[in-house]
């Protein structure tokens, strides 16, 4: 009987060491194969991704120039269009303060009302 508990341990051990080869090392490794092609996939699709974001990259800072160039041009036209709006205010005040014997006389000296010009 000790012989025979003897082979059955060894015969438990035998399969207990080809059960763990056959898990840590297994001879069908195609699955690996069919991840690595997936991840070089992947990885191309990633390059190409970041290609594009470059690309856009210059582009916005292309149309942010662009427009720090217009909002420079809105600016000096805004200040232009606040000077001329002030010009105006001022020589229409100056009108307004104009008597009605001044009236006349500016408008027939700038227009030249009072000249008949059918003779």
């Amino acid at each position: 009987m000790f012989l025979r508990e003897k082979l059955i341990y060894i015969c438990f051990l035998a399969l207990l060491i080809l059960g763990c080869i056959f898990y840590f090392f297994p001879k069908d490794e195609k699955y690996v194969d069919i991840y690595n092609t997936k991840i070089e996939v992947l990885q191309c699709r990633i390059d190409s991704l970041n290609n594009v974001n470059i690309g856009l990259t210059y582009k916005i800072d292309t149309l942010n120039f662009k427009i720090s160039g217009l909002d420079d041009k809105l600016q000096q036209k805004t200040l232009q269009i606040n000077r001329l709006r002030n010009e105006i205010i001022s020589q229409v005040s100056t009108v307004n303060d104009f008597t009605n014997d001044q009236l006349q006389e500016f408008f027939t000296n700038h227009y030249n009302f009072l000249r008949d010009t059918i003779r």
